[in-house]
């Protein structure tokens, strides 16, 4: 077992110790890895929650080694999903849409004003996901992109099929001149055991006239390997709709409170966090590279304060975590 194995575990533990409730969310910062913040939104909720928590919390592995890690209590904002509203007037004038679409562009669904981005276009995609409890769900799609639940499946409120419109400018969100897709599957939010943000757009033609495939936006190809960032921290970049080509590092992991089914809120485990301007309001979806272009996540939360601090999820390997497992298959 790792520090951060450790730290991941002590962040659970201190989250069941307040019954999910409380707090905004609970991290650590790789540069501080024997402390570990419990964020909160008011003085008075801080309060309440002080006398429920230790001063520290241990996590003992089973051959003696042993990590303690000091509790710190703070006020600050929950995390949010990262889509962008469209306010009136900022679809006027629209341009043509942008072809050939590359991960990064906008994507919204049709009669909605609100967007987020296409992460990533692929030509096939083969995606499972299973729980510990027996829960799996698959999807198989062609000629297709990625994004987030929040983004096109309206936190599972929407139904497969419903019209999506992709690859237009900003300023043209919400009034439907984007390409036509439709929404070909999701993860549920409802299962609280899976902590993912997850969605598949499809029904676009064939590349290379509609899309490049496995390109971002700005940056260019991106490598076929789907992993975790390493240990410590790790260069990143993003395209996003929003803020388009952004660069920072991981800073540390926890837990978020955040949207779940339905708008209710609910835990999503074993985040990870990026330094300050990385992403802004409709950046939700964008794929996260490492250092040598490998995919390490999907972006889908930000703290909205001003700093830009992102959350994302990865398709890697879950463990402490391991209330669910990925397996992924792109061809791009």
């Amino acid at each position: 077992m790792t520090e951060e194995d450790a730290a991941l575990i002590a962040c659970g533990r201190i989250a069941d110790l307040l019954g999910g409730q409380g707090f905004n969310r609970i991290d650590y910062d790789y540069d501080k890895p024997d402390l570990i913040t419990v964020f909160v939104s008011s003085e008075s909720v801080r309060s309440g929650i002080r006398n429920l928590l230790p001063s520290d919390i241990a996590v003992q592995e089973p051959n003696s080694a042993r990590f303690v890690f000091k509790i710190a209590l703070e006020l600050g904002p929950a995390a949010d999903t990262l889509i962008k509203k469209v306010l009136p007037g900022e679809n006027e004038n629209a341009p043509a849409p942008v072809v050939p679409m590359c991960g990064g562009d906008p994507v919204y669904v049709q009669e909605i004003p609100a967007w987020g981005t296409a992460g990533v276009f692929v030509r096939a995609l083969n995606f499972e996901i299973s729980d510990h409890i027996g829960n799996k769900y698959v999807i198989n799609a062609v000629n297709c992109f990625l994004s987030n639940n929040h983004v096109i499946a309206g936190l599972d409120t929407l139904p497969p099929n419903t019209p999506l419109g992709v690859g237009s400018k900003c300023n043209v969100l919400g009034n439907g001149q984007g390409i036509g897709s439709r929404l070909c599957g999701f993860v549920p939010l409802s299962n609280i055991l899976m902590d993912i943000d997850f969605s598949v757009g499809d029904r676009l033609d064939a590349p290379p006239k509609i899309f490049r495939p496995g390109e971002l936006r700005n940056i260019g190809p991106i490598n076929n390997v789907w992993r975790n960032p390493w240990e410590k921290g790790e260069t990143i970049r993003k395209s996003g709709a929003r803020t388009h080509v952004t660069q920072s590092e991981t800073r540390g992991r926890g837990i978020i409170n955040a949207p779940g089914a339905g708008g209710k809120m609910r835990q999503y485990r074993g985040v990870y966090k990026t330094g300050e301007n990385f992403s802004d309001h409709g950046d939700s979806g964008s794929i996260v590279i490492g250092d040598n272009n490998d995919v390490v996540g999907m972006l889908a939360w930000g703290i909205d304060d001003g700093s830009r601090v992102g959350y994302f999820w990865t398709f890697g390997q879950q463990l402490p975590f391991s209330r669910y497992q990925v397996g992924i298959s792109a061809s791009i």
